[in-house]
């Protein structure tokens, strides 16, 4: 199947399950071509935001939790 062909549901759904299995890497490309294909695709971005977060790569988190309106707060856990 032809990558044209794949819709912005098919890659975000391949990249939540990518990011469940640890697979944060390839969840960052799944959930970006989701987001190329439907810019309006904020669940996809939210995927993304958390793969970026549990990769260490905090300052692509944090851009695209800004581009959802979102600014994450640090927090103990300790006081959970």
């Amino acid at each position: 199947q032809e990558e044209s062909a794949l819709t912005p549901v098919f890659f975000y759904q391949f990249a939540t399950a990518s990011l469940e299995r640890g697979a944060h890497q390839e969840a960052v490309f799944l959930a970006t071509k989701a987001v190329e294909k439907d810019p309006r695709n904020r669940a996809a971005l939210l995927i993304r935001a958390m793969a970026y977060l549990d990769q260490g790569d905090t300052p692509q988190a944090l851009a695209d939790f800004e581009a959802l309106g979102v600014r994450p707060t640090k927090f103990n856990a300790k006081e959970l």
